[in-house]
């Protein structure tokens, strides 16, 4: 057999498949670059909230809700420092449409606060009540040593309706029945309260 024949039906078959490959790439949908943008702006957020967390501890709760909005329900939060804090990161409360500040300060500045202090803020709302489900939100923002402090913390005005109050319901009746609510007091093994910066 020839060189020439051996070559020709190589040469048809090799150049049908570059010519199929190239074809089918070109009639597929290429993929489009995705906007970063929105995804280092998330993890900016984490990052803030992160570093939040290492400094101080917000908790809020409802000290009491009243059953209707006529009646003035109790919020309080309470922020423990972990690290010494500088004076100046504002505070702010948001509360629902519709519902009125009755007594508290609506926003402001902390204080400088040492390691272990605890602050506490309490405001009295009308309009946050059980019979309509709301939400109050307590926010701490600010700059710490060049770096960007941003927490949150929220209440519902009807917490039963919540997943995380269920299982804590659950968890709790589980130690009750097993003796061992409150007997476990040890800390984890990593302690906000001893990170050094």
């Amino acid at each position: 057999m020839s060189e020439r024949k051996l070559l020709k039906p190589i040469m048809v078959i090799v150049s049908g498949a570059f010519f199929g490959f190239y074809a089918v790439q070109f009639f597929l949908p290429q993929p489009q670059a995705h906007n970063r943008f929105l995804a280092s702006a998330t993890m900016a957020k984490l990052g803030s909230e992160q570093f939040a967390k290492s400094l101080f501890d917000l908790k809020i709760k409802n000290e009491f809700v009243g059953d209707n909005n006529d009646e003035v329900s109790v919020i309080k939060v309470t922020l423990e420092a972990y690290q010494p804090l500088p004076a100046g990161l504002n505070y702010s409360w948001s509360l629902p449409e519709g519902a009125e500040l009755v007594d508290g300060v609506i926003a402001g500045q902390l204080p400088l606060l040492s390691p272990d202090q605890l602050q506490e803020f309490t405001i009295k709302v009308k309009g946050y009540a059980h019979d309509n489900k709301r939400h109050i939100i307590f926010n701490v923002k600010g700059d710490v040593n060049q770096n960007l402090v941003d927490q949150n913390v929220i209440v519902s005005s009807r917490p039963e309706d919540s997943f995380e109050y269920v299982v804590q319901q659950r968890e709790k009746a589980i130690a009750k029945t097993q003796n061992k609510l409150g007997a476990n007091k040890s800390k984890s093994a990593i302690d906000p309260k001893n990170v050094v910066f």
